[in-house]
């Protein structure tokens, strides 16, 4: 084989395996508020919102949206918890990795946003930095739960309609029941379950910070195309040796 022909095959070779691992180390954004059409949950005493997150190797930010209707509502303070969810019994599994609070400011302080009906609604984004490196083949849970009731401040929820802008997860929600403080709510979360919404529906994001593992399916697509190309390549080499000259 022509040295210059192997080298080449060699390095496409060496390429594509460096390739498909770094497809996880790509850091995506994603949001879902475009698709906000004005549903809200309200804010109360220990009710739950519950986000998945599933197929991924890190986490870095969680940017929630909020919505009021009243612009004197009060701050309101959540209790923020992070871990890994059994799919199959929709409860917690612990120990937490992150517990604790935040705070969504008063409704004064909202701004100005517009729905995917065209419709203004005051809103609040909330920062969550999570920092968390994660199993890909686990599915892990940020939660929010209400400590005070009253706050009228509302989690806009994002329905997905004809699509998802954000298909690593689902929403779920606990009406009720979860005690406000920090170690006994997580304590509930891991004993009694809670109702998913939908498949197909999320909270209001308006950023999500997280770094996808692709499907086996996805690398080995990739795999394929690459090599293919690289057999691409090396018949067109051949193609393009010098002809042997007719004699005349």
């Amino acid at each position: 084989m022509n040295r210059y022909l192997k080298n080449l095959l060699v390095t496409s070779a060496a390429f594509l395996a460096l390739s498909v691992p770094s497809f996880a180390q790509l850091q995506q954004t994603f949001e879902t508020t475009s698709l906000f059409e004005g549903t809200q949950s309200g804010v109360a005493s220990g009710r739950a919102f519950v986000q998945t997150f599933s197929s991924a190797s890190q986490l870095q930010s969680v940017t929630y949206r909020f919505a009021s209707n009243v612009n004197n509502s009060t701050a309101t303070t959540l209790n923020v918890y992070f871990s890994q969810w059994n799919t199959i019994t929709n409860k917690a599994v612990g120990p937490a990795l992150i517990q604790t609070t935040a705070t969504v400011t008063a409704g004064n302080t909202f701004t100005t946003f517009q729905d995917a009906n065209l419709n203004n609604y005051q809103g609040f984004d909330l920062q969550l930095t999570l920092a968390q490196t994660l199993q890909s083949d686990l599915t892990y849970a940020l939660i929010l739960v209400g400590t005070a009731n009253g706050s009228q401040v509302n989690l806009t929820q994002a329905t997905a309609g004809g699509g998802d802008n954000f298909t690593f997860g689902a929403a779920a929600l606990r009406s009720s029941g979860v005690p406000t403080g920090l170690a006994a709510g997580f304590t509930n979360l891991t004993t009694t379950a809670t109702s998913f919404i939908d498949g197909t529906t999320d909270w209001g994001f308006s950023a999500i910070s997280i770094t996808i593992v692709p499907e086996p399916s996805t690398a080995a697509a990739a795999l394929v195309a690459g090599f293919l190309g690289v057999m691409v390549i090396r018949r067109r080499f051949q193609r393009t040796k010098v002809q042997p000259v007719l004699a005349a």
